[in-house]
């Protein structure tokens, strides 16, 4: 099926930079890359450019960019790479980009770009009232009202968080991954960090989600839950109605549909989706 141009979704932090492509309408994938300091702007560049030759994607039929990236120095070194690699000057989701949705919250800039992509994708594909919990670095919930308003949000730890403060609070404990355990009362030093760890974030994530519905006196909320963490615990909460990978990105493409100015039908490139492999 013939579809108009790649679409590049940029979703940057400290740790992480993920790559997704769209072709018209249609989610083709995405890739990651763990963001270094020490990484040049020709580095990431190439390492896309193997990327998408590997895949099949054309790089002259990316016909534009989106970025959400909460870090300065990272974001800068994204547009040079596009500037560079792509020859386009990319959009950033910041001040004075269109949404489509009514959010007000703060000081400019203290909903940070990601959080914004995950709002504009809630706002567009799921039921009114609704949640998106994001289980990240940090575990974030917002919160749309029935007419598409953005209410406010609530940040806590991410769910990786405490095994890394206990590591620094008590250097003595042995590490112990984040993972599913049945027990509750372990009976050696690695069961009972573990199964703490584990419930508790279950608990958190739990009691969070319904104590902000309580407060806002909403019984049929949607809860939407997403990040790069959330497939460590969506099976052991039944806080959830959709687990959905692909909302920020989504988001970022509604975003970029709301404000690029695309050339006319007839300029598209027409182009073939490549198989996912």
């Amino acid at each position: 099926m013939n579809q108009p141009g790649y679409v590049l979704t940029i979703s940057a932090d400290n740790t992480n930079i993920i790559f997704g492509i769209y072709a018209g309408g249609r989610y083709v994938g995405r890739w990651r890359i763990e963001a270094r300091k020490n990484r040049s702007v020709d580095e990431y560049g190439t390492w896309l450019f193997n990327t998408f030759e590997y895949v099949d994607i054309e790089v002259s039929l990316i016909e534009g960019v989106v970025i959400a990236c909460n870090n300065v120095a990272i974001q800068k070194m994204l547009c040079k790479m596009c500037e560079r690699y792509f020859d386009i000057n990319p959009l950033v989701v910041g001040s004075g980009i269109r949404t489509g949705v009514s959010i007000t919250y703060g000081r400019a800039g203290d909903l940070d770009a990601n959080r914004v992509a995950n709002i504009v994708g809630l706002a567009k594909e799921y039921s009114l009232p609704a949640m998106v919990v994001d289980c990240g670095n940090i575990t974030t919930f917002d919160i749309l009202d029935s007419k598409g308003n953005y209410i406010g949000g609530t940040i806590t730890n991410g769910i990786l968080a405490g095994l890394e403060n206990l590591a620094q609070i008590a250097p003595q404990l042995p590490e112990v991954p984040f993972d599913y355990t049945s027990k509750i009362v372990g009976k050696n030093i690695h069961e009972s960090i573990q199964a703490g760890y584990f419930w508790s974030s279950i608990d958190m994530l739990n009691s969070t989600v319904e104590r902000i519905w309580q407060s806002l006196d909403i019984n049929n909320g949607t809860v939407v839950g997403t990040g790069n963490f959330i497939h460590e615990i969506e099976n052991y909460t039944d806080c959830f109605h959709v687990i959905d990978t692909n909302l920020l990105f989504n988001g970022l493409k509604e975003i970029y549909n709301l404000n690029a100015y695309l050339q006319e039908d007839d300029g598209f490139k027409s182009i073939e989706l490549p198989l996912k492999k």
